[in-house]
């Protein structure tokens, strides 16, 4: 067997977000888990941060899948962190994927990269 490595990368202007209507959109994007936090978050700006780093994120981890049997839905796809706090990316898409992600913010941007392991 031999493994395939696939990646994605993908940046969001934090301006782009905020033009949204950030509920509806947020609603799109975040799974229920991801949903129950943003809700949570008083700040604005680290709402914005949040939200703008999940669809950034699901926007690399699509572009490095290329394509999925199924239409994917953003809300299924949940981004939570591990022990050290670095992101970590759960999908009901080829649960079988090695998935490694990274976040990064600037004080405009928010840049995500996705590698995916996958063996055929």
């Amino acid at each position: 067997m031999r493994n395939k490595t696939l990646i994605g990368v993908d940046i969001v202007e934090f301006a782009r977000v905020e033009r949204m209507k950030q509920e509806p959109f947020a609603s799109r994007i975040l799974s229920d888990q991801e949903k129950a936090i943003y809700d949570k978050m008083e700040h604005p700006r680290r709402r914005l941060e949040f939200l703008a780093g999940r669809f950034a994120l699901k926007e690399a981890y699509t572009k490095a899948n290329r394509a999925f049997d199924t239409k994917l839905n953003m809300n299924e796809v949940t981004i939570l962190w591990d022990d050290e706090g670095a992101p970590v990316l759960r999908s009901p898409y080829r649960p079988q994927d090695e998935v490694q992600v990274t976040l990064s913010h600037s004080e405009h941007y928010v840049v995500a990269f996705c590698m995916i392991i996958r063996g055929d």
